[in-house]
């Protein structure tokens, strides 16, 4: 049998904590890869190369191509899905304007396009490719690269090094870019502030300066939901936002909860008038009631007294009412403050959903 305390059992436990931490680092670790590779989506457009080239060899340097990408933690479109996407018409098989390179990216759903183009002069190339965002379709860079007096292996050796320069220029890019997040919500149409500044309606795509941001969302109808954020360049993911039935009105103090409160005000003014007519108004002696034809002020046959009990029953029993109605619907309105859900980023705020998150 053994003891809890005995140097075995503690070797044991040691050992079983640091093989958990271990597990949490490797999955940590995966994730990160798994994000970063989401965020780099790149699909090739076109590898022109020079015709007369044997189509063997063609075949290899496009497979090289992809690959490299593929190696360098891009996750590469290309093929017969870019191929079909073109071929939907030829503006945008023949387009090589910002506007088609945009509409290419969004409809693939990729951060990048790469393009290429070999030279061939005998057994002299010159390679190159070209890197562009698909957010506004702006050439990045470029890259060049002769191969003088090269076998068909030496020139897919020159083309893996040129991708390795791609994967620097967009490192480079995203460090700079603005984070691009897609804003939604339940309903849609609701209005989108960035900063008090209105970005649009839901569903839509903002991109965000590095540092911190106050992001708003409304609807009318509905509580208004309000987010603080703090952003990194070239990050991109999904903020999701779900909203309450109520107001509307930035701050959760919607028109619903005001004549709530409304009705609670007017019900107490309610209660104290009917109170004051009770013991301030009901039974005053107004005078003597003589019988009709006495003009004898020393003859008085009954008190006259003022009577208010009618309207002071009725003043307190409609403060009592409105100000129960106003409590009830207190009560059933939603909490003024923001939605809660679950965040997984830490340099996300509280309260929407992240998608996809990353930087190179």
């Amino acid at each position: 049998m053994v003891s809890l305390g005995s140097p075995r059992l503690r070797f044991v436990r040691g050992l079983s904590v640091w093989v958990s931490l271990a597990v949490a680092l490797l999955a940590v670790v995966g994730t990160s890869r798994a994000q970063a590779a989401a965020s780099r989506r790149v699909a090739v457009l076109r590898l022109d190369i020079q015709a007369g080239m044997a189509p063997n060899n063609e075949d290899f340097l496009r497979k090289t191509l992809m690959e490299g990408l593929a190696n360098a933690d891009f996750q590469v479109f290309g093929g017969l899905t870019v191929t079909q996407l073109l071929k939907q018409g030829s503006r945008l098989e023949n387009c090589r304007q910002e506007s088609c390179y945009q509409e290419i990216a969004r409809s693939l759903g990729v951060e990048y396009l790469v393009t290429g183009n070999i030279e061939v002069d005998r057994k002299n190339y010159n390679i190159k490719l070209e890197l562009i965002s698909g957010r506004d379709g702006k050439k990045i860079d470029s890259y060049e690269e002769p191969c003088q007096l090269c076998g068909i292996r030496e020139v897919g050796t020159k083309l893996e090094e040129l991708v390795q320069a791609v994967r620097r220029g967009a490192e480079t890019a995203a460090a700079a870019a603005p984070a691009r997040y897609a804003v939604d919500s339940r309903p849609s149409g609701a209005e989108v502030f960035i900063d008090g500044r209105s970005a649009g309606v839901t569903p839509l795509s903002i991109d965000l300066t590095a540092g911190a941001h106050k992001l708003t969302v409304q609807a009318a109808g509905f509580e208004t939901s309000e987010r603080s954020l703090n952003v990194e360049s070239g990050t991109s993911g999904v903020m999701s936002f779900d909203l309450s039935p109520g107001g509307g009105v930035i701050g959760g103090r919607g028109p619903s909860r005001m004549w709530a409160w409304s009705a609670i005000a007017l019900g107490a003014a309610s209660v104290a008038t009917g109170l004051f007519l009770w013991k301030e108004v009901h039974g005053q002696y107004l005078g003597c009631a003589q019988p009709r034809g006495e003009r004898d002020p020393m003859r008085c046959e009954k008190a006259d007294i003022r009577a208010a009990e009618l309207e002071a029953g009725v003043a307190m029993g409609a403060g009592g009412m409105l100000m129960v109605a106003g409590g009830a619907m207190l009560y059933f309105l939603p909490s003024p403050g923001p939605s809660t859900a679950a965040a997984p980023s830490s340099s996300l705020a509280k309260g929407f959903v992240a998608g996809v998150r990353g930087r190179f």
